[in-house]
């Protein structure tokens, strides 16, 4: 089983035996928001830890939410709730990571 400190967002597919093009992370940092871009996983992020709406979108979160409230009252037309409407969300070639395929 891996490590989910070294790769939380893989660790917890490896739990549920979860697909990556059938997840969706929320992410409260940027290391949160890459580490799911890293497992192709698509993001949902909620501001905190002192990163900026700009960083997590740059880091590669689909949608950036305020707090977890905000998350909420906009749940059934969050990713959360339709995940595929995004397409497929794994990283290139480039930065998919070594010994994981999507």
């Amino acid at each position: 089983m891996t490590d989910p400190g070294h790769d939380p967002v893989g660790a917890a597919l490896d739990l549920v035996d979860g697909e990556p093009a059938h997840a969706v992370f929320v992410a409260g940092s940027v290391p949160e928001v890459r580490a799911a871009r890293r497992a192709g996983v698509a993001c949902v992020a909620v501001l905190g830890a002192g990163a900026t709406a700009r960083e997590l979108r740059a880091a590669g979160a689909v949608e950036v939410h305020r707090d977890a409230a905000a998350l909420l009252r906009v749940l059934d037309d969050s990713l959360l709730a339709r995940p595929r409407a995004f397409g497929d969300r794994r990283p290139t070639a480039s930065t998919a990571p070594a010994g994981r395929s999507g």
